[in-house]
């Protein structure tokens, strides 16, 4: 009976020191699940980074894949390259990879990515290249257009944007959207590469000569790698002019 009655006394006695523990075990809980929350986050930044990294290595092998493809089933030999800079200050028109006379890169090699012509070796270091683009106002590339197998020049403006086909008469049988590709003329640039296509024909009635420019097939301000062309068959001469 005495302990019967006692009891709520002890109760009411030990009930701050009951709560403050609650409330302490309630504090270090949540103080737990908050770090264990961090942790997670901390993780999944971690995992995500891995992710990104995965997904960047598949396009990469993607990219490196398509440009294999795109010289293969040629008289050539090939290695890959990647840009180290690029210089469009000027009108000059060039990048520099990281390949060079160390590895067997020579002066006039030509330079493509996976969906057309680049340029082309204008100066080979011991570790790394200068390459000219064929967009540089100095530069001159011998092509055809597939469609009819009519030839011209390709010659740079100083624009990443476009080419233009010089010296064709008014009368060329040309159309937007023609595919032009290497002609395999002057010995420098392999047959069959594509250049670019037709995006805009001017034919004046008083001029003896269209107008004519060409979108680049290159993706010249994306490509990371390249592919450096070693013809097995060309000679010494050079698309670009007074190279």
């Amino acid at each position: 009976m005495l302990f019967d009655a006692v009891t709520p006394i002890y109760f009411v006695a030990e009930l701050p020191l009951r709560i403050f523990n609650q409330f302490d075990e309630l504090f270090v809980s949540r103080l737990k699940l908050t770090r264990a929350l961090e942790d997670q986050e901390k993780r999944n930044l971690l995992l995500s980074r891995i992710q990104q990294k995965y997904e960047s290595l598949q396009k990469e092998n993607t990219r490196m894949r398509k440009l294999l493809g795109s010289s293969s089933s040629r008289d050539e030999e090939v290695q890959i390259a990647e840009i180290v800079s690029v210089d469009l200050s000027r009108g000059s028109m060039n990048m520099v990879i990281n390949k060079g006379v160390s590895d067997g890169v020579r002066f006039g090699n030509v330079v493509i990515d996976d969906a057309g012509v680049v340029g082309q070796v204008a100066r080979a270091g011991t570790q790394t290249s200068l390459v000219l683009l064929i967009t540089d106002k100095d530069h001159a590339t011998p092509i055809q257009v597939r469609r009819n197998g009519l030839r011209a020049v390709a010659g740079g403006t100083g624009s990443l944007d476009y080419l233009i086909l010089e010296n064709l008469p008014v009368s060329s049988d040309l159309q937007v959207g023609d595919i032009v590709e290497t002609s395999g003329l002057a010995g420098r640039f392999p047959y069959g590469y594509a250049v670019g296509t037709i995006v805009d024909i001017e034919k004046e009635q008083t001029s003896v000569f269209a107008s004519v420019k060409l979108a680049p097939a290159a993706k010249l301000s994306q490509s990371r790698y390249l592919l450096i062309l070693k013809d097995l068959q060309q000679n010494v001469e050079s698309g670009r002019r007074q190279l």
